[in-house]
């Protein structure tokens, strides 16, 4: 996969000062007792900011000279954890391919809109969003769906608004520390219900949760969580006739931590991925659908 110098560092942290994943509210969206309850936020990506945040992006991309040579000497100290094995599917492959997902998934669109390795797949994302809220009322007053064509949509309808024949999802990280791996699985399985109810012949792709780093695990949400809802997701895959693809295989290092060098934001979240983690994990994903 060709190095290109991609700014999504900026977009990330742009995300991060609207992002709320510590509040409480009152809602549906707990489900049992013991359950924490979080306010998501109003967070919403509408085109016009979008736009505004990629035309940033490409700025930064083409600057001057002594940046460049700046970037470059960062990248090589980058070692990346692994390299992933098998043939890397085609731009035109992802032609029909619709990929949902949370922030993550906004940087791998921003990502793809300035190298073209996923050709011309949809993108229908936004930030805060998981298997759970993606579920809830367009109109409630907490929700994080995301647009497509100017408009709020819900995630279930991304396959019949964009006609695709492929849908690779990236869902879990905001789910698994309010609700735990069981309950984020069963919600997981009636999106799957109801996005299969609507497009009966889609292929489903689901994606791990990626790694975080050491210093941001807590009690809730940390990276022995991850893998068991990882662990358990493959599981879910076969039993519901979706492909698998291991994202977290491919950034994890030998402790199961995501390194800090490919972190975006260690004094925040510690779970967003530079620029170097956005291509490893692409790389992933393109060796891992065929």
């Amino acid at each position: 996969m060709r190095k290109v110098k991609v700014y999504i560092a900026l977009l990330l942290s742009l995300t991060l000062v609207s992002l709320t994943a510590c509040g409480t509210k009152t809602s549906a969206a707990a489900t049992e007792e013991n359950v924490a309850e979080v306010d998501f936020g109003n967070l919403t990506y509408g085109e016009t900011a979008g736009e505004s945040v990629k035309s940033v992006i490409e700025n930064n991309s083409s600057s001057e000279a002594p940046a460049e040579e700046a970037a470059s000497s960062e990248e090589e100290k980058v070692n990346p954890t692994k390299t992933v094995q098998g043939i890397p599917a085609s731009e035109s492959w992802f032609d029909d391919c619709v990929f949902m997902g949370d922030s993550l998934t906004v940087g791998l669109s921003y990502y793809n809109d300035l190298t073209g390795d996923f050709g011309n797949a949809e993108f229908i994302c936004s930030a805060g969003l998981g298997w759970g809220n993606s579920q809830w009322d367009l109109y409630d007053e907490n929700e994080v769906h995301p647009m497509y064509n100017g408009q709020k949509v819900l995630l279930e309808d991304a396959v019949v608004l964009t006609g695709a024949n492929k849908a690779i999802i990236g869902l879990g990280m905001n789910d698994l520390g309010i609700y735990g791996v069981d309950a984020t699985l069963e919600n997981a399985d009636e999106f799957i219900r109801k996005l299969r109810a609507k497009t009966p012949d889609v292929q489903i792709y689901l994606q791990t949760i990626t790694p975080m780093i050491a210093s941001a695990e807590y009690d809730r949400l940390n990276n022995t969580l991850i893998k068991e809802y990882d662990d358990a997701l493959e599981v879910f895959a076969k039993e519901h006739n979706c492909k698998f693809i291991n994202s977290w295989a491919a950034l994890a290092d030998e402790n199961g931590q995501l390194p800090f060098e490919l972190c975006q934001d260690p004094d925040a979240l510690g779970l967003h991925l530079t620029n170097d983690g956005y291509e490893i994990w692409a790389e992933c994903i393109l060796k891992s659908v065929y």
